[in-house]
């Protein structure tokens, strides 16, 4: 229920409510509607935003920790880069 200055919006209340009075509530709840769609869309790109930021940076350190491991395990730089040179 919704109270309107101590008075409580029923479906039995409403029809005996005067027109002004209705439309000054359906106002309020357009207004409503509107601002509340825009905090949704709102919180919606900044939860996207959130999301492709946490990718990114999964990405980077799966980057980061694979080149850590070919460091440690000194492969990084041994490649075989002998083709060919036969020189003895």
């Amino acid at each position: 229920m919704i109270s309107v200055n101590d008075f409580y919006l029923t479906p039995d209340s409403l029809p005996l409510l005067p027109i002004s009075t209705l439309m000054a509530h359906l106002e309020t709840l357009q207004a409503l509607t509107v601002s509340t769609s825009e905090l949704l869309s709102h919180l919606l790109q900044q939860q996207d935003a959130l999301q492709q930021d946490s990718e990114a940076y999964n990405r980077l350190i799966g980057e980061l920790v694979g080149e850590a491991q070919k460091v440690k395990s000194g492969t990084k730089g041994k490649s075989s880069n002998k083709r060919g040179s036969t020189f003895a």
